[in-house]
């Protein structure tokens, strides 16, 4: 030991969780095919939980026998935390913000889409200047 750094240090190389059972494989992060396959979803109209369940029957049908083992696996069937985080990430993407300025700026930019186009549109911020809301009303075709 040295007068600097009076300390012992010792290193184990040594995890503290199993690293050798099947639990483990809920953990893998997401298999960039399968990524692909949820944004497909997303921009077909499903939701986080639709598409969780879209591709859960695809997997039971493409699987079939070995479903629960490759359900088990994180790489190639996420939560529903990872869909969901996923869906906002693309969501964001396409649309904008979906709070916070950058919200504030994509609906001033629908309003003027709505004035040029026809209808009407609406936003403000409450009395108390805490909150905002927008209403839109879109021309009948």
């Amino acid at each position: 030991m040295s007068k600097t750094h009076p300390c012992l240090v010792k290193i184990k190389n040594g995890h503290n969780h199993v690293v050798n059972s099947a639990a483990t494989l809920k953990y893998r992060d997401l298999c960039p095919e399968i990524r692909q396959k949820f944004v497909d979803l997303f921009c077909h109209g499903h939701n986080p939980a639709s598409a969780l369940k879209c591709h859960k029957t695809n997997l039971m049908i493409e699987k079939g026998g070995d479903y629960y083992q490759a359900a088990a696996d994180g790489m190639l069937m996420p939560s529903y935390s990872v869909v969901s985080k996923l869906f906002k990430k693309e969501f964001s993407r396409t649309y904008g913000s979906i709070s916070g300025d950058g919200m504030i700026e994509n609906v001033k930019i629908l309003q003027d889409y709505v004035a040029n186009k026809g209808g009407k549109a609406k936003f403000q911020y409450t009395a108390d200047g805490e909150h905002y809301f927008a209403i839109l009303c879109t021309p009948m075709i």
